[in-house]
This record gives structure tokens, sequence and C-alpha cells, in this order.
């Protein structure tokens, strides 16, 4: 048996193991030991197969539960640590607060939503969906021949233009404009001449009003691939 298949096959058991334990000690000891490999193998495999160490994974799972416990039942928050192996209700509390600057009590009552999914060969992202408030922007259009790493591009390309600017910058991919490829920013300083974006590859379009909506949202290394499937698993995993 291939050395590939023996790994996909102990790791199966092993996030099961998870699953069904989750309350109990799943320190790496313990499942080194139940996958029958040293604890160097394990941390290895599991985080080349998950993308994910094993406490950072367990960590997020157990939130991702206890955080469904909080929103749709009425069960105490003693026996949701307890349920889903924190300490206590204050070890919980602390890790809630940490995640999502909220309190247990707050989360229960916000429209914001927070979920970890176990690993089932997906790509793994925690999601959060709640409301956001986007201040009013500019909207600008950078083109350019290429669409690979197109953001990168726009957004070094804007700095270097303003290299100290200190507001916060939103940006999409846009529409294409012949044979070029389109990045959208969305600027929401209001205290700069932007007109001289145009001798670099922007276009000006339009200001955009203050808008507040629902929005998912996942947070990866900026990675043009590690995006792509980020975002693609929010919208599948947010609105199925």
């Amino acid at each position: 048996m291939s050395d590939s298949i023996q790994k996909t096959d102990y790791m199966k058991d092993l996030l099961l193991h998870i699953e069904e334990n989750m309350s109990n000690d799943l320190e790496a000891e313990l499942l080194s030991s139940i996958g029958y490999v040293s604890r160097r193998k394990l941390y290895y495999d599991f985080y080349s197969i998950s993308g994910h160490s094993v406490k950072e994974y367990v960590r997020k799972r157990r939130l991702s539960n206890a955080l469904a416990l909080i929103k749709t039942s009425d069960m105490g928050l003693t026996d949701i640590a307890f349920k889903c192996g924190y300490s206590s209700h204050q070890a919980l509390c602390r890790v809630v607060k940490q995640m999502l600057n909220l309190t247990p009590s707050e989360y229960k009552s916000s429209d914001t939503y927070y979920f970890f999914p176990p690993f089932n060969n997906e790509p793994l992202q925690s999601v959060t969906v709640s409301s956001e408030t986007i201040p009013s922007s500019l909207r600008v259009l950078f083109y350019h021949s290429s669409l690979t790493d197109i953001e990168n591009i726009a957004v070094s390309t804007f700095l270097r233009v303003f290299p100290n600017y200190e507001w916060r910058i939103f940006g999409r991919n846009g529409t294409q404009k012949g044979n070029k490829f389109c990045y959208e920013l969305y600027l929401t300083g209001n205290k700069h001449n932007y007109d001289m974006l145009t001798s670099h590859g922007f276009e000006i379009a339009e200001s955009i009003p203050c808008l507040t909506s629902m929005f998912a949202s996942s947070t990866v290394i900026n990675d043009e691939g590690r995006i792509n499937s980020a975002w693609n698993f929010c919208v599948i995993n947010s609105y199925k």
C-alpha cells in the first residue's frame, strides 16, 4: 500500500476521532497513538493534508461547535463549554471575544455567524457572515494586460503614487475592456487629488455612497489561488 493511501486512511480515522471526542483530551500525544504514527509524522501529515496544525484545527472546530450551540440552543454557557472541550465558561468567553470581538450573549443576538467545517478534502476556511458598513468611497479602475496577480499589481501601483495612504482600500475584479483586464479599487480617503492616477493605468469611475450589507468573509494568505478557493468556499457555504 502506498504511503499516500496509508496517510489518507489513518487521517480519516483521526478526523473522525476528533469529531467524536471534542469534549475530551485531544493533545497530539493521544492523536498520534490513535493514528499509530509519531508526533512528528502526525504534524507533517495533518498539515500537508488539511493546511492546519492539529492544535489550530481542533481550536477552530471547538469554537465553531460552541458558537452553533450558543446561536441555536438554550444551553447554558458552562454546559456548552464542557460539551465543546473548554475548561470553563470563562475560557469559552475569552476565545469568542478574541475571535469575534463579541461576548457570547452579543454573538447570540447579533446577525454574525462563524463557521469552520470539519475537513472533507475541501479547502478549509473559517467563514464569518456579518453586517458590515463600507464607508463612502471613490471607485477607480485599473487596467492591465494580464489577469494573473492583477490585484497585487493594482494595489502596489496605487501605493507607489500614494505611499502614505492611511485609509481602507476595498477591491474586486472588474469588467474586461477590450484586451485589458480590470481590477476595481474603492478608496475611502477623501483628501487626495486622485486625478494623478490616470497616468498610472487607472481610470476614475464614480463616487460610491456609504453601504451597509451582509458579507461573508475569510482570511487567507495573500496568494491568488488561495484567495479564489476561499471566495468560492464562502459563497458555497454561506448561501447554500
